[in-house]
């Protein structure tokens, strides 16, 4: 954006140009669509601004640098909000992450099924399951069960 069409056209918003300056605005709204799609922006802007002073009356009784104190605290209490929400997503987010890293959730694993609660060798099948807990782990199948497997695996196909 050209400093100096800004410059022209706030002038020429709050009428403190020249004939020949405001002949020179006519143009470039006419012609340039920069400087129309400019103007449009700072009359939508001056128009809320009109609105809002007229909800919200500045108290005269309060000087200029209480009233830009006033608000900076407000602006400063919404910065710190957001950094408190997001701060606290982000601990959320890591701590999750940790649980789950640390609980083995989301990890599965082959394993073998029990069929009517024998581990004979002809009755393990393979499923899929979620890995248990390193205190609940058993030990790994012993040859016969793996041949038993095997075998049962080369006559399904």
């Amino acid at each position: 954006m050209d400093f100096e069409l800004f410059e022209l056209l706030s002038a020429y918003l709050d009428g403190e140009v020249t004939a020949a300056e405001r002949d020179r605005v006519e143009v470039l709204l006419a012609t340039d669509a920069q400087a129309r799609a400019l103007y449009g922006s700072m009359t939508r802007l001056e128009t809320e601004l009109k609105r809002e002073l007229q909800q919200n009356p500045v108290p005269q009784d309060m000087s200029a640098s209480a009233m830009a104190a006033a608000v900076f605290e407000a602006i400063d209490r919404r910065s710190r909000r957001r950094w408190w929400i997001g701060g606290g997503a982000i601990a959320a987010a890591a701590t999750a992450a940790v649980l789950s890293v640390v609980s083995g959730w989301g990890e599965p694993q082959m394993q073998f099924a029990q069929q009517g609660g024998s581990r004979s060798g002809s009755t393990g099948d393979l499923a899929m399951s979620p890995s248990p807990s390193p205190l609940e782990r058993t030990d790994a199948p012993s040859a016969a069960e793996v041949e038993s497997l095997v075998e049962r695996a080369l006559i399904i196909e």
